[in-house]
């Protein structure tokens, strides 16, 4: 009972050390907490991203490693180490990415099934094994890692916003990998169409989403598809009337229709916001 009010007291010291940028002394009064609830996994990332935060990256590989030996079902300490990997991986190469890999997927294997924080963290071990591939250049197996996110996010019945975020932003990359394909890969019909039907499926998950409706109404602009860029454009300014690439697109549009006098409207409402704007 004495110990608690101890071990928040460090606590809050590391964190305020954190604050004013004395990452050491932080780790030290973590660890001091620790002292008081050796399980503490919470505390154990605290001292994790502490350290990484200090460039002690082979003590904080070293502390993370251990701290899964001692908890090896905590995925969020997993997520972490692997993430470390991966930065080591853009400086030291292959080898670390190698780690973030079998990291990864020790913590995909060790993921229960059925109930919602295991489905929730499978969802942000393939969203993470979506980038690792990505950056090591296997769009096949990050396209693949995503598509599985995507499956277990559907799993998870809940309207919270964090779930809609997850949903949105998984269909959101997928959407712009078939995009990316479209531009050099063969096949720029079916990517393409597959790019549409992923930026769509993200505003089942968030209506009000101007990245994805920009996308669209580009996308739809590059298949001179008019009247689908302008119904993108319409709504993207009923939810932000400031937006300038919206209202530069239904400009062009309008002139491609030729529906001069409406394209004018456009342009003038543009350049009254931004006389530079040309």
């Amino acid at each position: 009972a004495e110990q608690a009010p101890s071990a928040r007291t460090k606590i809050a010291l590391g964190d305020a050390c954190l604050k004013v940028n004395e990452p050491q002394q932080a780790i030290k009064n973590f660890e001091d907490a620790l002292q008081f609830d050796k399980n503490d996994t919470g505390l154990r990332r605290k001292i994790g991203k502490a350290l990484v935060a200090t460039h002690d990256y082979e003590r904080a590989k070293q502390y993370y490693a251990e701290s899964l030996a001692e908890s090896p079902a905590d995925t969020m300490l997993s997520l972490e180490l692997a993430n470390l990997y991966t930065r080591l991986g853009r400086r030291v190469g292959p080898r670390a990415y190698e780690e973030a890999e079998r990291v990864l997927e020790e913590a995909r294997d060790a993921l229960g099934s059925d109930d919602s924080i295991s489905i929730a963290n499978s969802v942000k071990v393939h969203m993470m094994l979506a980038e690792l591939h990505k950056e090591r250049g296997n769009m096949q197996a990050a396209t693949d890692a995503l598509l599985q996110a995507r499956q277990s996010q559907a799993r998870l019945k809940s309207e919270s916003a964090e779930v809609k975020t997850m949903g949105t932003k998984i269909c959101m990359t997928l959407a712009e990998y078939h995009r990316d394909a479209s531009k050099t890969m063969t096949g720029k019909e079916e990517q393409q169409q597959r790019a549409l039907r992923f930026y769509n499926e993200a505003l089942k998950h968030d209506n009000a989403n101007e990245q994805a409706l920009l996308a669209l109404a580009e996308l739809h602009k590059e298949r001179n598809e008019l009247d689908q860029c302008q119904n993108q454009c319409v709504t993207l300014l009923r939810i932000d009337s400031t937006n300038d690439t919206a209202t530069m697109y239904l400009a062009e549009l309008m002139f491609l229709k030729k529906e001069t006098e409406s394209a004018i409207f456009h342009f003038q409402q543009l350049l009254e916001k931004r006389p530079n704007y040309y």
